[in-house]
């Protein structure tokens, strides 16, 4: 199992301890192993239930995922949704 280093837990908690609308959230890939943690005020939560403003940073990381699937020449910008989500209306634009 891919779990965080003792070090690493304690300096997340010592960053967040007391700070009542700070949820910290960490996401670990190591090989085919991946976990998922989310720390609050009183350290680690249940990040499943768990609803927080995810904020502007997800724009690089969509556009970065992007740009890399087009270079690899596995999503055209052409394309319609609706090969890619197959449970679209094929009927329906989706822009």
């Amino acid at each position: 199992m891919c779990i965080l280093s003792e070090e690493t837990k304690k300096l997340i908690e010592e960053t967040i301890k007391g700070k009542m609308f700070i949820k910290f959230n960490i996401g670990v890939m190591a090989g085919d192993q991946t976990i998922f943690k989310t720390y609050g005020e009183n350290g680690e939560i249940n990040f499943e239930n768990n609803i927080y403003e995810i904020g502007s940073i997800t724009k690089i990381f969509t556009t970065s995922f992007l740009a890399k699937n087009i270079f690899q020449e596995k999503i055209d910008l052409n394309d319609s949704i609706n090969k890619y989500i197959s449970k679209l209306n094929p009927k329906k634009y989706y822009p």
